[in-house]
């Protein structure tokens, strides 16, 4: 539960940023908001590290995707930074290196990070394994769900809406969110023994915000299969009980 209330409010940060990029979002009651959301911006910050590389690469794809001015918003500046603060304190906290002296990775001996790149590479993929096995049964569901879906809310295709696919900044913005799943892994290569299901909750939203973004991106083609109504509607009710 506790895990989950982080993932929860740590969205919600990355929800609001994403605001004040698109709508230059302001926040009500600014002598009490402000305040507020800065120190909210710090221990969002000092909450996970594995979500702190993640939320970083995708304020920074939607910055420059957006070809937005951030250097003009002193809000959002201050805000990152104090995100970053809160991020440094949870990077060098002593226990992350009693964590990894005592893993079987040998990442760090007397308080020294010893690792070669071709392990942290082993660590890496063997975590991604872990995370792609866990997250299978979601995987499989979430893509039929969504494929099922656009089926039943058949969409017409026109030449307008085909024109979405020449959208190429929506499209490297979707893929930010693959990329950013696997970044939420580089933390656990220092101490693989520390990934386990429960860690995976942000590798499992971004990759389910992935597929289902990429497969609406794609709805007007995936429409136009020939797929049965009752067919959707079955797996739609098969698969959603999975979920």
């Amino acid at each position: 539960i506790q895990y989950m209330f982080i993932t929860l409010l740590s969205f919600l940060w990355l929800f609001i940023i994403f605001k004040k990029i698109d709508d230059n979002y302001s926040l009500k009651y600014p002598f009490v908001s402000y305040p507020v959301f800065f120190m909210f911006s710090f221990l969002i910050g000092s909450g996970n590290q594995s979500w702190a590389l993640v939320s970083l690469f995708l304020i920074a794809s939607k910055i420059i995707i957006n070809k937005y001015k951030f250097y003009k918003n002193k809000t959002l500046i201050f805000s990152i930074l104090l995100f970053c603060s809160g991020a440094t304190l949870m990077f060098i906290a002593p226990g992350n290196f009693s964590r990894a002296s005592i893993s079987s990775a040998k990442t760090v001996t007397n308080g020294l990070f010893d690792i070669s790149i071709l392990v942290l590479f082993k660590n890496y993929f063997l975590v991604l394994k872990k995370y792609i096995v866990w997250n299978i049964p979601l995987i499989l569901s979430a893509t039929i769900i969504k494929i099922a879906l656009i089926v039943i809310n058949k969409h017409t295709i026109d030449e307008k809406k085909e024109s979405i696919l020449y959208d190429k900044m929506k499209l490297y913005f979707i893929l930010s969110f693959l990329i950013g799943a696997l970044i939420n892994i580089i933390p656990f290569a220092l101490s693989p023994e520390s990934a386990v299901p429960r860690t995976s909750i942000f590798f499992r939203i971004l990759i389910f915000i992935f597929i289902w973004t990429l497969l609406d991106y794609f709805k007007n083609y995936i429409s136009s299969f020939k797929i049965h109504k009752k067919f959707a509607s079955f797996s739609l009710i098969v698969f959603g009980s999975i979920v």
